[in-house]
């Protein structure tokens, strides 16, 4: 599987966590599965073959790809009915550190 500087690249992981949580789901049984994306990690990103198809060429690109790509995830399991009896939690493990929109968003107010 392709990889980028940290692990596989998101568009492999969210594939791979498609099958993995219908497997889950099928067996009946309760189950926990973590993800832990990379593309968006520093300090400039990575460019997976989904996101470079969709015309991905700056950092915000690979945050707007990623997004996309855990909404079909969430909207996968709501269409076969996983979400009845499942909660999804999608989180950052960190604050941001420096990348290409760091000024950015050090400049906005919240």
């Amino acid at each position: 599987t392709p990889q980028n500087h940290w692990c596989v690249f998101d568009d492999a992981l969210i594939n791979y966590a498609k099958q993995e949580i219908d497997t889950l789901e099928n067996s009946g049984k309760p189950y926990n599965l973590t993800l832990l994306t990379s593309d968006t990690h520093m300090p400039e990103g990575s460019y997976s073959k989904t996101c470079i198809a969709q015309g991905a060429v700056k950092f915000k690109d690979i945050i707007k790809c990623t997004s996309t790509m855990l909404n079909a995830l969430v909207v996968h399991m709501d269409k076969l009915g996983y979400l009845k009896n499942t909660t999804v939690v999608i989180m950052g493990d960190h604050l941001a550190m420096t990348n290409p929109l760091s000024k950015k968003l050090n400049n906005k107010k919240f």
